[in-house]
Parts: C-alpha cells; structure tokens; sequence
C-alpha cells in the first residue's frame, strides 16, 4: 500500500525526528568541521551571521564566541530547544528559531554570512535551498556549507 504525505506533514514529521535524540552529544564529533567551516567564514563583531538547520547550535555558537550576531534557525522544535539551552549555559546571546530552510523566516540580504554545517543537504529541495540562501545573504556576503561527500574540500562563494 503507498502512503501519500502532504509535503508540509512530512516536514512536521522529519522535526519530530531530529528532535527525538540528544543530537548534542554528536557535536564534538564533528567539531573539526565546525571549526574549519567558521574559519573560513571569516566570524568578527559587527558581522550578521545566520546559521541553516543549526541543530544543537555549535557553529552559531563559534560564530558568536568571536562576536558575530547570530541568528540560528532549524526545522526541528527540540534541536532548537537545545541550542538555546547550550547558548545559555555559555551565556552567548543567538537568537534561535524554528523555520524552514526552503523558506527561512528572515528578510531579504540581512546577513553578511550565512553558514550550514550538515544541515541544508537534508533538505528536501536543494534548489529551493539555494535560492533561500542567496535571497537572505547580502551582497558581498558569504555562504559555507559542508556535506557528506568523499573527498570533498571546503569552498568559498562570495555574492556579487
């Protein structure tokens, strides 16, 4: 028997599921990438950083450690719940929300920086994605993200 989802229930669902486990307990595993992925990124005070499918919040929370304002926004309700409470603990003010990364509830080139640390490629529209993260970052702004591929290396795409 084939089961027909709404696209919009399936997402509830798939938020639901990323918020089923201590996701936080992965973060140090992956915190090399992480921290490369912020490097290049370039965090300093004054910059507008917002991070895609932040899960627990780990870049977001480099980022703000080094004084970027962060904005940090995921599909999962309980990953977001998590991030705030990381944040918290460091006492690091990001602002974490619930949202789509096929339609992310910011406005139009309001980041200087836009990151996604194994996040955006679960998404599953990769080209509405795309145009999400051109439409919100600012000309001459810059966009890292990392995916799971044998033998990739990082890249860096400055807007025109």
């Amino acid at each position: 028997m084939l089961l027909v989802v709404p696209f919009e229930e399936l997402k509830g669902r798939l938020g639901e599921v990323w918020s089923s486990a201590p996701w936080e307990r992965v973060a140090p595993m992956l915190a090399p990438v992480h921290e490369q992925l912020v490097r290049l990124l370039e965090p300093r005070a004054g910059l507008r950083w917002l991070d895609v499918a932040t899960g627990t919040g780990s870049v977001a929370q480099l980022a703000a450690r080094q004084g970027a304002e962060v904005v940090g926004v995921d599909l999962a309700p309980g990953l977001v719940a998590t991030a705030r409470r990381l944040a918290a603990e460091e006492d690091l003010e990001i602002v974490f929300e619930v949202g789509d990364a096929e339609a992310l509830p910011v406005e139009e080139a309001s980041f200087d920086v836009v990151s996604s640390s194994m996040g955006v490629i679960f998404a599953p529209d990769h080209a509405a994605v795309a145009d999400e993260l051109a439409r919100v970052t600012k000309p001459g702004g810059r966009v890292g993200f990392t995916a799971w591929r044998e033998g990739a290396c990082f890249q860096q795409v400055t807007r025109k």
